[in-house]
């Protein structure tokens, strides 16, 4: 029979694994997994509760999704996730963050040094550049997206740079600017690509299927794997 945990003053250290509890299994099984004693001396057949699995291993809700009361602390989950969705999600939160701290955030975000006063003068002439010195807000999306694209662009820019300084054979760019229904990101909201974003070539050079679908003959953007694969299997073989 299930044995009471013993009891502990203050606050109880669970810094230290338990057992592991062993799921899913419609076994008996020790009740040492648990801290609390809430396991019963006889175990029902897995087909007569409904709070345990009736179909093999089904239902799997295990954790389900509880939205929080507000009593005045940072909630994740605020509203039903139906709802959220249909009224279009947004990180407010951290957008304000971004536009209140720019200076302690920017370096962390874009890839250069932070916490210096070089850092601080970087930082204000980058929002004066990429915002106009405006707060950001949806209408920054544009001035975002140019930003963080520099962000990656500029290293490969220097890398490529040297080496073709240092280097006795040839040092290529490539541009892929082919939009097509797919994308790693939309506009919000929407399944409307944003424009051709970083990687967004790999979605022609490899199946990425927990993303996109495989493109079959009947896709029209098999012609653009095609393309592409070829471009690249020619320049491994010729450079």
């Amino acid at each position: 029979p299930p044995v009471p945990t013993e009891k502990w003053s203050g606050v109880y250290n669970a810094t230290a694994d338990g057992p592991v509890c062993p799921q899913p299994t419609n076994d008996p099984v020790s009740e040492d997994c648990l801290m609390l004693n809430v396991y019963t001396t006889k175990l029902p057949a897995g087909g007569n509760n409904p709070k345990r699995p009736e179909f093999g291993i089904d239902p799997i809700l295990i954790w389900k999704p509880v939205i929080e009361e507000d009593f005045g602390q940072e909630r994740f989950l605020h509203d039903h996730p139906v709802r959220l969705i249909e009224n279009g999600m947004s990180n407010a939160t951290l957008l304000k963050k971004l536009n209140d701290n720019f200076e302690k955030y920017a370096p962390i975000s874009f890839l250069y040094e932070r916490g210096t006063e070089k850092s601080k003068q970087v930082s204000r002439a980058v929002r004066k550049f990429y915002f106009g010195d405006e707060p950001l807000s949806n209408a920054s999306l544009k001035g975002l997206a140019k930003l963080y694209a520099d962000t990656i662009g500029f290293q490969v820019d220097r890398a490529v740079e040297l080496l073709s300084e240092k280097c006795s054979k040839p040092v290529y760019y490539y541009e892929f600017t082919y939009q097509g229904r797919y994308s790693h990101n939309y506009l919000p909201g929407t399944t409307t690509p944003l424009g051709v974003v970083h990687h967004d070539d790999l979605i022609y050079s490899f199946y990425i299927s927990p993303l996109f679908p495989f493109f079959n003959e009947s896709y029209p953007e098999a012609e653009m794997v095609e393309t592409l694969t070829s471009i690249w299997t020619n320049f491994a073989r010729t450079g």
